[in-house]
């Protein structure tokens, strides 16, 4: 093996250790998230007076809390790009999947955005001040 295939080959490496890297940082709050949703399996209605009625179930449950997903660039904001891969494309799908997931176990969600779209910080932190 030559000194430009050693390079190249090193070179490849990296990249796949940096994308492994933002896939961990990516998944351990989405792993720790829907844990503390699966794994919560009696919550107690405080509206009843007393605070002793469990409801057992996730689909009885009204989600009492709101996630708000910012999958970050978009638009002419990229971020990352490797190839053909995008950092931008790849924050989105992992966002719309996350927010599936989360709706089916009544959670209500909020994206930032939905689409390839450019936000700037103000609009960003906008979506998260509302009543």
């Amino acid at each position: 093996m030559d000194k430009k295939q050693h390079r190249k080959r090193k070179k490849f490496k990296r990249l796949v250790i940096a994308y492994l890297l933002r896939a961990v940082v990516i998944l351990i709050p989405l792993i720790m998230i829907i844990l503390m949703v699966c794994n919560t399996n009696t919550y107690t209605d405080t509206n009843t007076g007393n605070g002793a009625a469990p409801i057992t179930s996730t689909a009885d449950y009204v989600s009492k809390f709101c996630v708000i997903i910012d999958a970050g660039h978009g638009g002419s904001d990229g971020g990352t790009v490797s190839g053909k891969i995008i950092e931008k494309d790849i924050n989105l799908s992992v966002a719309l999947k996350l927010k599936t997931i989360l709706e089916d176990n009544n959670i209500e969600v909020i994206l930032t955005r939905n689409s390839d779209e450019k936000m700037n910080l103000a609009q960003r932190t906008s979506v998260a001040i509302f009543d």
